[in-house]
């Protein structure tokens, strides 16, 4: 199987891929990353669902701050705890095991950058080496 094509979105393209669209497609992002929740998803965050609010935004704070408020459907992580950016890296690790990536934002979040991080193993002392590093915040 040839793997997936990934593409460039912006938030207001994502927008288009709440499941109400020509495709059907439901995508969300988290920390600029896009994911395809529609197989498997639909149940969750298809219209009239309980997660629909998620559908087709970025959603890296709502997850964190485990809130189903449009206002909290953003890439703002300012101001969050410890505890809420460890609940973030919990959702993002399991969307990356459960849904595919189809994408990224390529305004207001997230970078390829990312991605390569999170696919590597964790190495000893990276949390010393990169909090030195000026706006990292380590997940």
């Amino acid at each position: 199987m040839a793997a997936a094509q990934l593409r460039d979105l912006t938030l207001d393209q994502l927008r288009d891929y709440d499941g109400g669209g020509p495709s059907g497609k439901i995508y969300l992002a988290v920390q600029g990353v896009v994911f395809d929740v529609s197989a498997g998803g639909a149940d969750y965050y298809g219209e009239g669902a309980g997660y629909h609010v998620m559908a087709g935004r970025e959603v890296a704070r709502a997850l964190a701050c485990m809130s189903l408020k449009q206002e909290d459907c953003t890439s703002d992580l300012a101001g969050l705890t410890e505890s809420q950016l460890k609940t973030l890296k919990q959702w993002e690790d399991r969307f990356n095991k459960q849904y595919p990536v189809v994408g990224r934002i390529v305004e207001g979040g997230g970078s390829w950058d990312y991605i390569l991080l999170a696919t590597l193993p964790p190495t000893p002392g990276i949390d010393e080496a990169m909090a030195s590093v000026n706006g990292f915040v380590m997940m």
